[in-house]
């Protein structure tokens, strides 16, 4: 909030205003561009991670030191490194256990968590975007309701100077700010329903993509139990003496 009215002072306030926008615009834009980076670097090592690991369980712990490589300037992948740790940990523990899915099927699991992956991410971004939204808004709020502080003052030191109608005078310049800021604050109300309308469409969003993504997981179950059935059928067939 700005201090009392003046012409140096509100110049002043203006231009620490454009300052902290221009920062937060910059902010947000450094950090979508670095999510979109990491993102980028988890697609392209993921797949060839999982297709090495598949065929060969014991180069785990290589995969994992490549991955935390390529995700360490990333702040993020700094914070992964305990979860990938931990991955590595359980494929040399599921390396001494019976071969599982073959490369392709392996592939196929590793791009649905890729796609997994984008899709909490872009949650992660909407959700940074509405809250960016909801902090606009409180700051447009608090800055509106300062130029109300400042024009009520002004009408007063201007009425308090006037002739004998000064009491009638203050009295219409205090109606005009409370009906103001009623009006001011009815809009902040519709911008918070708009803000928590969003708010649900996302949700929304992030449900259908998991059900998708459950289904997805469903058919590829489907298809391994019918090629394991198909050559169970085909080994019977063979034992069978004509």
């Amino acid at each position: 909030m700005c201090g009392w009215p003046g012409r140096r002072s509100r110049k002043s306030c203006l231009a620490r205003r454009r300052f902290r926008r221009a920062q937060q615009r910059h902010a947000e834009q450094a950090e979508k561009q670095q999510r979109n980076e990491f993102t980028g670097v988890l697609a392209q090592l993921l797949p060839q991670i999982a297709q090495m690991v598949a065929a060969e369980p014991k180069t785990a712990e290589f995969c994992g030191e490549i991955l935390k490589f390529a995700t360490a300037p990333y702040r993020a992948g700094r914070a992964m490194e305990g979860a990938i740790d931990g991955l590595v940990e359980l494929m040399k523990t599921k390396g001494d256990q019976p071969k599982g899915d073959d490369p392709a099927t392996a592939q196929s699991k590793a791009q649905m968590q890729v796609e997994q992956m984008k899709v909490q991410q872009k949650d992660k971004t909407d959700q940074a975007k509405l809250k960016l939204e909801a902090e606009k808004a409180q700051m447009q709020n608090q800055q509106h309701m300062a130029t109300l502080a400042n024009q009520r003052a002004i009408e007063l030191a201007k009425l308090q100077a006037g002739a004998q109608d000064d009491e009638a005078k203050a009295g219409l310049a205090n109606q005009k700010a409370m009906n103001e800021r009623e009006k001011h604050q009815a809009k902040m109300v519709e911008t918070a329903v708009k803000v928590q309308a969003d708010q649900q469409k996302v949700e929304l969003q992030e449900r259908q993509q998991q059900l998708r993504a459950n289904d997805m997981a469903a058919r590829q179950n489907e298809r391994q139990q019918a090629a394991a059935f198909k050559q169970q059928q085909a080994t019977a067939s063979k034992g069978i003496v004509p």
